[in-house]
């Protein structure tokens, strides 16, 4: 049985808590307050991690049944693991679109779903001004940072950052 290999950061500075990443999975990551309780966390979020590829229709062969190994643990306010020093290839920053593009449209549909219709607005008419205000923040966070973790070109597992331009 193959391990559930994870890159641990201990958050500090204004941030707290611990985070886990699995290199070999892009895009996955959890939190928790501690080491213990973030390693626990670990197989469970991976599986929902698996489901919500499967519900995009993107392969994922089946979640890891192994042990934990920690393969790298950082500390401070940055995550940087040695991997993150080397080149994305073109494939991989192009799933690292697709998925961005799942977890806006996921965003903005959560968001759709809790902004209250104004007055005024017909059915779920999605051009009522909460509604493009709503929309307008999820699109607009493609400005920030984001961290991906991504499948390894070869047999390395890498994760790298990536600065996407809004709009």
């Amino acid at each position: 049985m193959l391990a559930i290999r994870v890159w641990l950061h201990q958050r500090q500075g204004d941030e707290w808590g611990w985070s886990a990443w699995s290199l070999e999975h892009l895009g996955f990551a959890t939190w928790a307050p501690t080491r213990e309780e973030v390693l626990e966390r670990v197989p469970a979020k991976l599986a929902e991690y698996g489901e919500w590829l499967a519900r995009h229709r993107e392969r994922w062969d089946a979640t890891p049944q192994g042990p934990l190994e920690v393969v790298e643990e950082i500390a401070g306010n940055e995550v940087v693991f040695r991997d993150d020093l080397l080149p994305a290839s073109v494939s991989e920053i192009e799933r690292c679109q697709r998925l961005l593009g799942y977890t806006r449209s996921d965003l903005l549909q959560t968001v759709l779903e809790i902004v209250p219709p104004q007055k005024g607005d017909v059915g779920s008419n999605p051009t009522s001004s909460a509604r493009r205000k709503a929309h307008g923040l999820v699109l607009g966070n493609e400005s920030m940072r984001f961290c991906i973790c991504r499948h390894p070109v070869s047999s390395r597992a890498r994760h790298t950052t990536l600065w996407l331009p809004p709009g």
